[in-house]
């Protein structure tokens, strides 16, 4: 999986702080409005899926500021939404 947030300032990568977090940290990067310390902690609150990647405007998740756009590309053969039905589903033969 490969996170970045994209802002008026350039694109930056950005990593998972834990498995299942609602937010990704962003290294480098303030927020205009609270000035976060120790990085931005950025959540994207309406994606929009594409077959192996997901859009957002990203926000920061202290104080729902806008930041820019946060991208997240996920490594899968199938597509989500196929990955999401035969990891949750019955079996299938292909």
């Amino acid at each position: 999986m490969k996170i970045t947030v994209t802002t008026s300032g350039g694109v930056f990568k950005a990593r998972l702080p834990y498995d299942g977090a609602g937010y990704v940290v962003v290294s480098g990067l303030e927020c205009p409005e609270c000035n976060a310390e120790g990085g931005l902690r950025v959540r994207g609150p309406s994606p929009v899926t594409d077959h192996d990647t997901m859009r957002s405007r990203a926000v920061c998740a202290d104080c729902d500021q806008g930041v820019g756009h946060i991208t997240v590309k996920f490594n899968t053969i199938f597509g989500i939404e196929e990955d999401k039905r035969v990891l949750n589903g019955r079996c299938r033969v292909y």
